[in-house]
């Protein structure tokens, strides 16, 4: 996401809803409220910082 925000990309919201559309997703809103929710604390994690460290190399410090 990083990278794409650094060439200029930018979410455009009129595509998001129609691929939540066709994806047939219901309680959207709700799901999304949860997954902000729990974000920091899977992030905060083992199992993603261990799988995040399979693509991104830490710098020296």
């Amino acid at each position: 996401m990083w990278w794409l925000k650094q060439q200029g990309a930018s979410v455009r919201p009129e595509l998001v809803a129609r691929k939540i559309a066709d994806y047939r997703i219901d309680g959207y809103p709700a799901l999304l409220d949860s997954l902000l929710e729990r974000a920091p604390s899977i992030i905060a994690g083992r199992a993603f910082q261990d799988e995040m460290k399979r693509f991104v190399q830490l710098m020296p410090s």
